[in-house]
């Protein structure tokens, strides 16, 4: 039996969208780390400048990690995609209730928040073109 070229098509499209927002998030992650949030703390911006600039990174890293799971072992379904976003958003938020307990690490609840819009918007971007 042949493969449709029509699926063959769309699953090399979604891989290209994939890892076009592995590498873009990468890319905006180096941003972030080396030039904004340095930026944001060394200028004492408002409430608001400090409160991004301490979860940003919570909000980035379900993002990266989910879209790099979810291209690397190259999950299709819609369920596949739940699946590991869910996994990905568990593990970060046990990491931060770990913190508690951890000596120079910080629990943060805004950090928490972060993690899971994060893990909403990840969700969002990496069901486009599933099945």
């Amino acid at each position: 039996m042949k493969p449709n070229p029509a699926t063959l098509h769309s699953r090399a499209t979604q891989r290209l969208f994939r890892w076009g927002l592995v590498l873009g998030l990468l890319a905006f992650t180096a941003f972030e780390e080396l030039s904004l949030r340095p930026s944001l703390r060394r200028h004492h911006v408002t409430r608001f400048g400090q409160a991004l600039a301490d979860s940003l990174p919570n909000f980035l890293a379900p993002l990266l990690l989910g879209a790099l799971y979810v291209t690397l072992f190259q999950k299709q379904t819609r369920q596949e995609v739940t699946r590991a976003c869910l996994s990905v958003v568990a593990g970060l938020v046990l990491y931060e209730f770990a913190q508690l307990w951890m000596a120079d690490r910080v629990f943060d609840v805004q950090d928490i928040v972060a993690t899971l819009l994060g893990g909403l918007v990840a969700w969002l971007i990496l069901r486009v073109g599933c099945t």
